[in-house]
C-alpha cells in the first residue's frame, strides 16, 4: 500500500524545519505534499533531509521567497506539468506520480 502526508509548513518551515523533518520521518510517506514552501534560507535543509528520507523526487515550481508554492516530493518518479494558462491564474499545479 502506498501512502501519502500533505501539510502546511507555514512560510518556509523556518525554524521548524528540523521538526518537519521528523514527523515525515516517523510517517515514512511516499508522497509528500508541503503547502507554504519557500525557496528560501532553510529550502536546502528541507530539500536535503527529504532526499534522505528516500523521498528524493522533488518539485516545487515558483519563483524565489518570498513566493510561495507547493512542494512535491516522492520515493517514485513523476513528470510536474504545467496547468492550462487558465487555471494557472487560479495557482493550480499539477505532477503525476507514476509507478504507483
Amino acid at each position: 500500500m502506498r501512502t501519502s502526508c500533505a501539510g502546511n509548513i507555514r512560510h518556509g518551515g523556518g525554524s521548524r524545519v528540523p521538526e518537519i523533518l521528523e514527523v515525515i520521518e516517523h510517517h515514512r510517506p511516499d508522497v509528500v505534499v508541503l503547502t507554504e514552501f519557500r525557496n528560501n534560507a532553510v529550502a536546502p535543509q528541507l530539500l536535503s533531509g527529504l532526499d534522505k528520507t528516500g523521498l528524493r523526487f522533488q518539485s516545487a515550481p515558483g519563483g524565489p521567497a518570498p513566493d510561495l508554492s507547493v512542494l512535491i516530493a516522492s520515493r517514485y518518479g513523476f513528470t510536474s506539468v504545467t496547468l492550462e494558462r487558465e487555471l494557472r491564474d487560479c495557482h493550480g499545479a499539477l505532477a503525476r506520480v507514476s509507478q504507483m
